[in-house]
């Protein structure tokens, strides 16, 4: 995959270099978000595709759902597996 003239890897190598990691430390507001709903409607078990390869980062996201008490299923898909 490339952005422009550059691989998306070198955007993330170099922010990484930079900041020290890519992701923040806590969930986004949108996984805030989907927590209050999930605990509004007594949702009690949830499951996180990722399809992506930058799957470091995601966690924070996938960890407030099990930190409200959910159980989180997390289900990896790799682009060389899809095409299986």
């Amino acid at each position: 995959m490339t952005s422009g003239n550059r691989p998306v890897s070198h955007y993330w190598n170099s922010r990484f270099l930079a900041e020290g990691k890519v992701w923040g430390d806590s969930p986004s507001k949108t996984a805030v978000y989907a927590a209050d709903l999930f605990r509004d409607r007594r949702v009690r078990t949830i499951l996180v595709p990722r399809f992506s390869v930058l799957e470091t980062g995601l966690m924070e996201d996938a960890e407030i759902h099990g930190d409200e008490g959910c159980h989180v299923h997390v289900v990896r898909y790799i682009a060389a597996s899809a095409r299986m």
